[in-house]
């Protein structure tokens, strides 16, 4: 069954455009030109990802990322005309995978969307399918995580990032390797998203998110695991 998206934007014309070569690509889609409708449009479709424009009337695009958050763990990608990395890093932390700022190519938007859905499938990860350190548990079959047995929701790339550390305990990885492993591409300011999303992971798997235990910051180079404290 194709992949079915949701497109959020006030401008009819880009929805257009987008719905056209994502159609060409193979993905069913279903579109809202503003904030409220693109929720209705969510709860009654159920897409399996959305692309959603960060300044729109009724309810702009960082609210209904949050209301989506708050109920699924889709990827979600903003798209966004502002250049103050500021904002960008603001829709990561509230739980969006990646961000196309305007004027873009519809291509690269398809492209985006390619990567972004290949690493939510299970068949495509590699390796052991359970990792556990510590209190924490990944499956990468399911894409499931646990800590000491209690479910922990994340995002898509919350949860590669998670696997990336977890399947090499120790070993410190760079901002750049990270990119590399989980999203696949660079994009302008990467450094700081990378950070954002290891800052809403600290939140929900870290006993105390302001004293980590388990992903620890090696200053000046990237990020490790923990494989010993619990």
């Amino acid at each position: 069954m194709p992949v079915k998206l949701l497109l959020v934007d006030d401008d009819p014309d880009l929805l257009y455009t987008l719905e056209k070569y994502l159609q060409q690509a193979g993905y069913n889609t279903v579109i809202a030109n503003n904030g409220k409708s693109a929720i209705d449009v969510f709860d009654t479709e159920k897409p399996e990802a959305a692309l959603i424009d960060v300044m729109m009337p009724e309810m702009d695009g960082f609210e209904v990322v949050k209301k989506i958050r708050s109920v699924s763990t889709i990827p979600i990608i903003l798209l966004t005309a502002r250049s103050d990395e500021t904002d960008k890093i603001v829709g990561l932390e509230l739980g969006a995978d990646d961000y196309v700022t305007k004027p873009f190519s519809p291509r690269e938007v398809v492209a985006r969307i390619k990567t972004i859905m290949r690493r939510g499938n299970p068949n495509q990860q590699e390796n052991q399918s359970e990792i556990t350190i510590g209190a924490i548990t990944v499956d990468k079959n399911t894409r499931s995580v646990t800590r000491e047995n209690f479910p922990i929701q994340l995002t898509k790339t919350e949860f590669d990032i998670l696997v990336t550390l977890m399947e090499s305990p120790e070993q410190v990885f760079t901002r750049d390797q990270i990119i590399d492993k989980v999203l696949g591409y660079t994009y302008e300011g990467f450094e700081r998203t990378i950070d954002a999303h290891v800052r809403n992971l600290r939140k929900k798997i870290e006993p105390d998110a302001n004293n980590p235990n388990y992903i620890k910051t090696v200053f000046g180079v990237g990020y490790k695991i923990e494989s010993f404290r619990k």
